[in-house]
């Protein structure tokens, strides 16, 4: 109504101080608020004013870019030329693509097993005391230190190891 063309009345510094009050705005905000009211197509694609053209009683509503290409024939069609550039990027950059086919990439790539399955060095079947059956294989030299280690942590359960009382 009445207070919205009272607001788009106003030179853009007092627009700017207004939504800055009214809405508890930065500056930059305000600003970009101001820049981002008009339309996406109005602000990319602005209608240039024609110099020497005032409005006359009784004139015609003015004549589109695409009905009326020799209005800029004076300026050697650059204006169309960059215009049409503009369309063709805003076609560009607004157009869906479509994602693009990468072909499967393995679960951790390069990695190599640290530690060889317990069951191709031993039959679990037959194993009563974990650590000195993993002591034995580190004297056969079928296991470093650390991979004793590593599989005698893993052997209790997590929610045990969590919860044990250091010591």
């Amino acid at each position: 109504g009445k207070r919205r063309d009272n607001f788009l009345a106003m030179p853009m510094q007092q627009k700017q101080e207004a939504l800055e009050n009214y809405l508890n705005l930065q500056t930059w905000q305000a600003r970009a608020l101001l820049r981002n009211t008009a339309p996406a197509k109005t602000r990319l694609y602005p209608t240039p004013k024609v110099p020497g053209k005032g409005k006359r009683a009784g004139a015609q509503a003015p004549l589109t870019f695409a009905s009326s290409p020799s209005r800029f024939a004076d300026d050697g069609g650059d204006f169309l030329l960059k215009l049409k550039d503009r369309e063709k990027t805003f076609q560009r950059l607004t157009t869906p693509r479509e994602p693009p086919t990468w072909p499967p990439i393995p679960y951790l790539p390069g990695m190599i097993e640290n530690i060889p399955p317990l069951d191709d060095l031993v039959d679990m079947g037959e194993v009563h005391d974990l650590e000195s059956t993993l002591q034995a294989l580190k004297a056969k030299r079928k296991l470093q230190d650390w991979q004793v280690t590593a599989l005698l942590r893993c052997s209790v359960p997590v929610f045990e190891r969590l919860t044990q009382a250091k010591g």
